[in-house]
């Protein structure tokens, strides 16, 4: 299923396809000039997977690929980032981070999101269900495996499904 992301300074928001721009919590001069009863997707014409600068401090993604999911089961810690040897290589970000034991670790915070909210380099507690977006794909961490949404990226992970 696609959504609508939208990416500002501070956070990030998921939204169905059809949200109107009047729907949406962002206090924006794009957003304020687009037809209020006319889904904000319909008017901005956005292809899925790449990465649109609006403007104003605000960034749109369309999500348009399925999430793939793989074995963690004895890798400790899994390192995401843009370096060789990284379980979850990005393409499109500079972020680097690990999880370890219910813990994320970020290093370099580029284009960072837990759970919608822009976040600095530092650790996190994680919890069943947080969600992490870095830059246009977005990763979820489970019990032995993690689920990657986006392109952009490669892994050494073995895929389970």
């Amino acid at each position: 299923m696609r959504s609508l992301i939208l990416f500002t300074n501070e956070n990030c928001l998921e939204f169905s396809m059809n949200v109107l721009p009047q729907e949406i919590p962002i206090k924006s001069a794009i957003l304020k000039k687009l037809n209020q009863d006319t889904p904000v997707i319909a008017q901005l014409q956005i292809e899925p997977n790449i990465l649109y600068d609006l403007g104003d401090g605000l960034t749109a993604f369309l999500t348009g690929t399925k999430s793939a999911y793989y074995s963690t089961t004895n890798i400790s810690p899994v390192r995401i980032g843009n370096m060789e040897g990284d379980n979850i290589k990005l393409a499109s970000s500079l972020a680097t981070l690990s999880i370890k034991d219910n813990v994320l670790y970020v290093a370099d915070a580029e284009t960072v999101y837990l759970n919608g909210k822009k976040i600095e380099c530092g650790e996190y507690d994680l919890t069943i269900g947080d969600f992490i977006w870095v830059a246009n794909n977005r990763i979820i961490p489970h019990c032995e495996y993690i689920e990657v949404q986006g392109i952009n990226y490669s892994s050494n992970l073995r895929c389970e499904i």
